[in-house]
């Protein structure tokens, strides 16, 4: 009795023994190699199958390989795409801080060119007030030598009414504002 077979293919074996003792010699060795054939057969099916398996077992593997590469490949584009985005963005981030450096010098010198017209319109503007002043003196002066008895005051007044904008319409009004607020 064979152990794991089922009970048919065991009454099977068991007839299939009993058939061989009542045969002869040459007539057993015949079915016992024709036994062994078939079970070489059944073997070599069975490594064939086994064979086959292991195949596409490698096969399958070696798919996933080339779909893991293929996958690593895409992810190292793709890390790459945007190492690149990155660096665009970096690049065009730069360019914009320097066009507004750029801007910000632009403003900053207009800025100083401002101030110096500015400062050259308010030297300009003193220049002209000290010579007001001046010859605002000189006039003074010469009002106190023609008549000594005079005070500034009186003096301030004879030029106001000299320079008084309905006798001497083309007059500065700026020599009139500093005479009329030396009075007051």
């Amino acid at each position: 009795m064979f152990h794991g077979l089922t009970e048919q293919k065991n009454k099977e074996e068991r007839k299939a023994n009993k058939k061989l003792r009542k045969l002869s010699d040459e007539q057993r060795m015949e079915i016992e190699k024709q036994r062994n054939d078939d079970f070489q057969m059944r073997r070599k099916l069975f490594e064939e199958e086994e064979r086959r398996k292991e195949e596409y077992k490698q096969q399958k593997m070696e798919e996933r390989k080339e779909k893991e590469r293929l996958k690593e490949i895409a992810r190292r584009k793709e890390n790459e795409q945007m190492r690149r985005e990155e660096e665009q963005r970096r690049k065009q981030k730069e360019q914009e801080k320097e066009k507004q450096r750029a801007e910000e010098r632009e403003r900053a010198e207009e800025r100083e060119r401002a101030e110096e017209r500015q400062r050259v319109k308010e030297m300009i503007r003193n220049e002209e007030i000290r010579k007001r002043h001046e010859l605002l003196d000189k006039e003074i002066q010469e009002l106190q030598m023609k008549f000594p008895n005079l005070t500034y005051r009186n003096c301030l007044l004879r030029l106001c009414k000299k320079y008084h904008p309905d006798k001497n319409p083309n007059i500065d009004l700026e020599y009139i504002k500093l005479i009329t607020s030396m009075i007051r």
